[in-house]
This record gives C-alpha cells, sequence and structure tokens, in this order.
C-alpha cells in the first residue's frame, strides 16, 4: 500500500468498553437506559439521556485519523503533535517558543508567513483513504474517527466556512473520501469536532494577524 509523506498523525484507540460500565469524563456509566429530556451540559444529564450504542461497546478496536495542514510542513520541524498553528506563534511555554524560532527561521517572519500560508502546500497528493481504512481493517479495527474540524478551524469537509478543505489545500472532500472508505470495507463511521479549543488556541496569534485572516 502507499504510505502517506510527512506528518500524519494516526492515533489507536483501544476502546475496551466493558458491560459492566465505561468511564465518560468524571461520571462512571453502568449501562444507562435513555430517559427523555433535553440534555443539559454536564456529564450526569449526559449519562442519564444517552446510551452507548451496542457497535461501540463490541467495536473493540478503532482508528482516530488527525490530518490536517501542519502535515504540509518540513518533517524535521521540531516535534509539535497536531499544534503547530498554535504553537507556531510562540506564547511563552518552551515547546511552542521552540517552534516559533523554528518556524521564523525556515519561513520568515510571523507577520507575513502565519498560518494561513501554509494551506497551499496542504496538497494531499499521496493521501489515500481507501488504503489506509483497508490497512486498519486488516489489523482488526471495526470503526474510524478522522477530525472533522481541529483546533484551527479549517473545516476537512465542503462547509459554508470558506476555510475547508475543498475551497483550499487539497481541494477534495477529505471527510466524505473518509467515510466513503469506510462504507466501502465495512466500518463504522464517526468523525470529531475540536472547535473548542479554537478562541485560547489563536489567541498568541492576534498580534500577528491582520483581521479576518483567521476567522
Amino acid at each position: 500500500m502507499k504510505y502517506i509523506s510527512r506528518a500524519l498523525t494516526i492515533i489507536v484507540i483501544l476502546c475496551q468498553l466493558h458491560a459492566s460500565g465505561q468511564e465518560i469524563g468524571a461520571a462512571k456509566v453502568i449501562n444507562p437506559a435513555p430517559t427523555n429530556g433535553k440534555i443539559k451540559a454536564n456529564w450526569e444529564s449526559m449519562a442519564a439521556h444517552y446510551k452507548v450504542p451496542e457497535w461501540l461497546v463490541d467495536g473493540k478496536l478503532g482508528v482516530w485519523f488527525h490530518w490536517g495542514i501542519p502535515s504540509s510542513v518540513d518533517e524535521d520541524r521540531p516535534n509539535d503533535g497536531s499544534w503547530y498553528g498554535r504553537n507556531m506563534y510562540g506564547g511563552g511555554k518552551k515547546q511552542a517558543e521552540v517552534l516559533s524560532a523554528w518556524h521564523i527561521k525556515r519561513y520568515g517572519p510571523l507577520e507575513t508567513y502565519g498560518y494561513e500560508k501554509l494551506i497551499p502546500d496542504f496538497k494531499g497528493e499521496k493521501w489515500d483513504p481507501e488504503a489506509l481504512v483497508a490497512f486498519v481493517k486488516e489489523n482488526g479495527a471495526r470503526f474510524i474517527m478522522p477530525v472533522a474540524t481541529h483546533h484551527d478551524n479549517f473545516d476537512m469537509y465542503d462547509s459554508s466556512n470558506p476555510w475547508n478543505s475543498v475551497a483550499m489545500g487539497p481541494h477534495r472532500d477529505v471527510l466524505g473520501e473518509w467515510k466513503k472508505a469506510a462504507m466501502k470495507y465495512g466500518l463504522k463511521f464517526g468523525i470529531s469536532t475540536h472547535l473548542y479549543w479554537s478562541p485560547g488556541w489563536w489567541r498568541p496569534a492576534r498580534k500577528y494577524q491582520k483581521e479576518g485572516t483567521l476567522e
């Protein structure tokens, strides 16, 4: 199979869910029967209104695909996980300051080469979702869960948000292609979004960016 060049972070999630219960945040759920009513913003309400699907309880093994704009950056960059867009602007922490210094040396001042300048290089020309899904299924995965939107507010699907993978970067419906591959190989399909971090995530960039560039 073809492997993706550069950084595609694949995190394998071992979902060993037992019939006796599972951890959800700070609350332990013991196979609750869902009740009627609106879910409130707390773990207890979620536990009372939500029942874990049987396919997930039986799934045991799934793969979370975390792939996006940072994969366009050189492989020799300092290790930053998936937080390149946040850490490239510094912010006080040692890891962020190291990455920021590397970015400036490699690309230039943050005022002129911000995170948005990396998008044209995020082409995904070697990305092969069918091969990847076939590979993880062969290794026992029963579901996949790609990231739909990371903290950077870049949607990996066609959306009303101008920052999306169809309008920019690879010009592909990344999430749609993940789903198509999952359906082809009989895997369950889920998505994750990380927008709750976005406001604070972008705070260090404000002094370098013109208004509107990171919306």
